[in-house]
């Protein structure tokens, strides 16, 4: 059973191990998602009288634009960035991340990445629409298929949203608390004039993330390990433990 004191410590050791080649792929790969969340302030900028509504027409129509290209970047590009990303943050556990990393998603089933990406968000979207609630719920057992995904990116969407029901019964509500357990330093960061986002915040969390996804991962060992079935899983689980990473250890 895992802990959050447990994957936080696991994640700054990694952190302080390999510090500035995962905040500087971390700060990457959220600049390149943060281009498209550009937008013209048309309401002040007609309000303070620097154009007239006629010129805002045109620059509503620009916005429009760039949601549409945001769209579809996150669609072929975006996520399947963030899935490198995650495949980088696991490979921490082994010492084998490398950059290229990111773009193992582009060169093995990408268009499976894809569909599978799409399917996520279309399911939660649809949740949400029902109900803000079910929405978020289902964004909590959704959270990791990006993770199957940079390990196995042949998993097909049945198995991926099977295996992600399985890793997150009855830990969607710790996975909550978990991420709510960074809000000091979200407030922190932000009294730092945001500085301390790229360089400790973001990977922290980042990382924190990807040792939840380690450490629910023997749940779906049948997946990887040619297990024969999810039952043997279950009988072998409790006698698995998660065990301390250590940066120093040569046998790692």
């Amino acid at each position: 059973m895992w802990t959050r004191a447990e994957l936080k410590s696991y994640a700054k050791a990694k952190l302080e191990y390999n510090y500035w080649p995962i905040v500087g792929v971390t700060f990457l790969v959220g600049l390149i998602v943060g281009i498209t969340n550009i937008e013209i302030p048309v309401d002040q900028l007609v309000k303070l009288g620097y154009i007239s509504d006629v010129d805002a027409l045109f620059f509503l129509f620009v916005n429009f634009a760039i949601s549409l290209v945001g769209i579809i970047l996150g669609i072929f590009l975006f996520g399947p960035l963030q899935v490198g990303l995650a495949r980088y943050y696991i490979n921490q556990e082994t010492r084998t991340s490398s950059f290229k990393d990111l773009f193992y998603p582009f060169t093995h089933n990408y268009w499976n990445v894809v569909g599978v990406l799409f399917l996520q968000s279309l399911y939660t979207i649809l949740w949400t629409l029902l109900f803000i609630v079910p929405g978020i719920v289902k964004s909590y057992e959704y959270m990791m298929i990006p993770y199957l995904l940079a390990e196995k990116p042949d998993l097909k969407a049945r198995d991926a949203f099977a295996a992600t029901r399985r890793m997150m019964d009855n830990n969607k509500w710790d996975a909550f608390i978990l991420r709510l357990s960074f809000i000091g330093w979200f407030l922190l960061a932000i009294l730092t004039l945001c500085l301390l986002f790229p360089f400790f915040v973001e990977p922290y969390c980042a990382l924190t993330h990807s040792e939840l996804y380690l450490a629910l991962k023997t749940r779906v060992d049948y997946l990887f390990d040619g297990m024969d079935s999810e039952e043997q899983v279950v009988q072998a689980e409790e006698s698995v433990q998660y065990t301390y990473w250590s940066p120093y250890d040569e046998n790692q």
